[in-house]
């Protein structure tokens, strides 16, 4: 026995720790300073860290917490932009292995229960027949899906996947406060609060004989390839998330990418032919396994929830004809409503010839006699509740607030058949470091199934959260203050365990196009290439301006101010009416609003409105987008105008914000120019970067031809906010001459930021898409590409430049007007052709 178990006392960093009353406290036992099972192996060691070196090592999980860009959506937003940081304790919480042996055998057992349970009510309905279920629990819920009952799922299987909330009450009994059997979410949070609390305690960690995660996931994959309706291999499996802004999106892009599975939208599927099938660049290509994260409820519009705008229209029909297998089964989640849990007990003895192991909180469904005079009488004593999960918020609503017991029992008497009421229980306690002290906090715990053989594997941990009330935590689990790490112990050494499979393929198909990148994704990388593009051109013209006004008294005197404040102007940056002579004494002095253009928070159209379009994008496509990508993306706005309210709004001030914003788009171009394989999502993004500059670079061109332009201050302004002055200065010196300048912004296909360069980019990107995609080579987009190059290549800039100052260049300037036009073409092109799919689709389904 440990140091601290020997004394008989608490000592320590733990010595002014102290459990509420009436409460089971989870680290000590009822004597005092003798610790309970496992954690006579954790808290030595935190005692030998102190209050100090947990204080450190909280700081880290912060730090690790937002370099890994761990967030979750705020509660009742569906805003992409309002995410907050997880919350996770710097404390873990420990459970023996003996213990952890015994609550397995009980979920074991409930996992298998529910799954027969699903059996009969999608098959012979025996228990319905025989009155051990009464017929309104099941065809008053509106998660029993009519269309599937007689439809037979492989191995008769519908719970792959089962999820159960366990809370444990004064006695230090588990029960289980809910059973999750839909699309539960917590699961990448689990494997994110591992990695996080394994590097800031490594030694702890490895001491402590924590038992490892990966086996489990290991089992996930293998079930979902044996299950396969094509029975290969490597069968397509795709996982299913509702999209940005929901509570479970972070984690989904997170599961993805640890089990390498395509990452969908409903947008991205079509069923045709009674076959689940994905649309890429590529064609249609069937999806073998759909392992969905959001409710059965919205799968299918068509014959689930008929306002379901998420589904897949006609999902159900694909998974009858047995040619896609959906995880959790459609359907499945009808047991996990809580009018389930009064008859658990009786249906284990029916089913399973044995006891339930884990209870269920006390609860009685009002749809019985028995049951609602009971609720009747005991009111204050119980926790009145919706009796559906489907229905629960609506239900929750009547009770929200205090109402009268004559009130609430008529709602009671008239509506019985809804309504479910529960025993309230004290949650048990853990310790949590907050604030420089160990506090003790309400706990509940999540803990996770899969399928294996006839049994189920349970994950040695689960996704704990704690609050310092009973309250949030019966609301939501995910609620609570903040989450924390479950450590299940093993009585020996745990070897290390990798996701990689160790044994070796002999031959392996190689895939370097990535044509299956699904039309939705394409479309994305072409506006994020878009956007930084438009984000990194308007900071170089407006930080051009800026310049000026920092170093000049009236830097609206300068000649090349107007040819500035055009390029503004072009790029929505300030009002059109700055341009026009009569319009701007008008408006406010543009030289004392110039600073404020990129910071304003209220102004539309900005550089600080662009930028939150870039992130936006990029959370959508954080599961293509490598962790150092994201994270440049993630903090632009935080890192650059978090602290504008207590800055002056002095152009040097504008300046170094402006230059930082380069410096990181420089940082995620270059990351993406030697990070990412030379694939169809890297051209399309890397297309829509140079379908932005040359717009830009055509802008400039178009402003250098315009019979007003002859000064060459001007000229020189512009060549510096398309990031080519030192250039033409090692050219040139310090020689001015609009051919000169002519040829580096049009025709240099030497020249990245050239006209001819971004055509002869485009061109060669629409040809490989081409290929990749098998469409015809003959295409309308490739002739325009096409068209365009060869139109810039036969331009000679000296006669356009003669033409220039002789104004007779306007046959020319029609040319370079119609570029303008044929890009935007171009972009139409692009989407009708990868995005929508308005033309000829080669099939390439299974």
């Amino acid at each position: 026995m440990d140091i601290v178990a020997q004394s008989g006392a608490k000592e320590g960093v733990f010595a002014s720790y102290r459990a509420p009353a009436h409460a089971y406290d989870e680290m000590y036992g009822h004597n005092p300073g003798i610790l309970r099972d496992g954690w006579s192996a954790v808290v030595p060691q935190l005692d030998r860290l102190g209050l100090e070196g947990i204080d450190i090592g909280s700081q880290l999980v912060g730090r690790l917490v937002r370099r890994s860009s761990i967030t979750t959506q705020v509660p009742g937003s569906r805003q992409e932009s309002l995410q907050r940081p997880w919350d996770l304790d710097a404390l873990p919480w420990i459970i023996s292995a003996e213990e952890w042996e015994t609550l397995s055998a009980g979920l074991r057992q409930r996992a298998k229960l529910l799954n027969r349970i699903l059996e009969d009510l999608y098959g012979p309905q025996r228990l319905i027949c025989n009155g051990l279920l009464p017929p309104a629990a099941i065809y008053s819920n509106p998660a029993f899906a009519r269309s599937f009952h007689g439809i037979s799922v492989p191995r008769s299987l519908y719970l792959h996947f089962y999820t159960a909330d366990l809370v444990r009450d004064v006695n230090g009994k588990w029960l289980v406060s809910a059973d999750r059997t839909d699309a539960p979410l917590g699961l990448g949070y689990t494997l994110e609060n591992r990695l996080v609390l394994s590097r800031t305690y490594p030694n702890i960690f490895h001491d402590s004989f924590v038992q490892r995660l990966a086996p489990f996931f290991i089992q996930l994959r293998k079930l979902l390839s044996e299950l396969s309706p094509a029975n290969q291999e490597n069968p397509r499996v795709a996982l299913l998330t509702q999209g940005p802004g929901t509570d479970g999106y972070f984690e989904d892009v997170y599961l993805a990418r640890y089990l390498g599975y395509n990452l969908v939208e409903s947008g991205d599927l079509t069923v045709r032919d009674d076959r689940l099938l994905l649309k890429t660049l590529g064609g249609l290509l069937g999806v073998d396994v759909l392992f969905r994260r959001m409710s059965d409820q919205l799968c299918d519009p068509l014959e689930l929830q008929s306002d379901a705008a998420l589904g897949i229209a006609g999902l159900s029909r694909a998974a009858r004809a047995g040619n896609v297998l959906v995880v959790n089964a459609l359907g499945s989640s009808l047991v996990e409503s809580a009018v389930m849990m009064p008859f658990l007990d009786g249906l284990c003895h029916e089913l399973m010839n044995e006891p339930l192991k884990i209870a269920s909180i006390p609860t009685w469904w009002c749809g019985l006699p028995e049951h609602l005079d009971y609720v009747l009488q005991n009111q204050s004593e119980l926790t009145i509740g919706g009796a559906f999960r489907q229905a629960r918020k609506t239900l929750m609503r009547s009770f929200s607030e205090p109402l009268d017991p004559s009130i609430r029992a008529s709602i009671l008497k008239h509506e019985s058949v809804n309504y479910i009421a529960r025993a309230q229980v004290n949650r048990s306690v853990v310790p949590c470091y907050d604030q420089g002290m160990i506090r003790p906090m309400h706990a509940a715990l999540r803990v996770y199934l899969v399928a294996e053989g006839d049994d189920y594997r349970v994950l040695p941990g689960g996704l704990a959260r704690v609050a310092t009330d009973n309250e949030s935590l019966e609301k939501e689990l995910l609620q609570g203050k903040n989450s924390k790490e479950v450590w299940v112990l093993s009585n020996g050494p745990v070897p290390p365990v990798s996701l990689l499979s160790n044994v070796a393929t002999p031959k392996k198909e190689f895939g370097r196009k990535g044509s299956e990148l699904t039309s939705r994704v394409a479309d994305n990388l072409l506006w994020l290439g878009r956007y930084v593009e438009r984000v990194d051109g308007s900071s170089r013209v407006l930080r051009t301006a800026l310049m000026r006004l920092a170093r000049e008294s009236n830097a609206e005197a300068l000649p090349e101010w107007p040819g500035l404040v055009r390029q503004l102007a072009d790029r929505g940056l300030v009002e059109p009416g700055y341009v026009l002579e009569g319009m701007k004494n008008r408006l406010p002095r543009l030289s004392h609003r110039l600073p404020t253009i990129a910071i304003d928070e209220h102004q539309s159209g900005n550089l600080r409105d662009s930028l939150r379009q870039i992130v936006r994008i990029a959370s959508i496509l954080r599961d293509r987008l490598s962790p150092d990508s994201w994270q440049v993306l993630y903090f632009l706005e935080s890192r650059l105008f978090g602290e504008t309210t207590k800055r002056s709004r002095e152009p040097d001030d504008a300046i170094g914000i402006l230059s930082q914003l380069i410096v990181d788009l420089s940082a995620f171009i270059g990351m993406t120019a030697e990070s990412m394989t030379r694939t169809i999502g890297w051209r399309i993004l890397d297309l829509g970067r140079r379908l932005e500059r040359a717009f830009s670079a055509t802008s400039i061109v178009r402003q250098l031809v315009d019979p007003s332009c002859t000064d060459p201050a001007e000229w020189e302004a512009l060549v510096e906010s398309s990031d080519s002055l030192m250039t033409y200065r090692f050219r040139y010196l310090a020689s001015w001459s609009l051919d000169a300048v002519l040829d580096l912004l049009l025709t240099d296909k030497t020249n990245p930021r050239s006209v001819a360069f971004q055509l002869a980019a485009i061109s060669e990107h629409v040809q490989e898409l081409i290929v990749a995609s098998q469409y015809s080579s003959n295409s309308p987009e490739k002739q325009l590409a096409n068209k365009m190059r060869q139109m810039v290549e036969q331009i000679d800039v000296q006669l356009l430049a003669e033409a220039v100052r002789g104004n007779s260049a306007n046959a020319m300037i029609q040319n370079i007007d119609a570029l303008g036009t044929d890009l935007a073409r171009l972009a139409d092109l692009f989407n009708a052709r990868y995005v929508v799919h308005l033309g000829p689709v080669r099939n390439r389904g299974k």
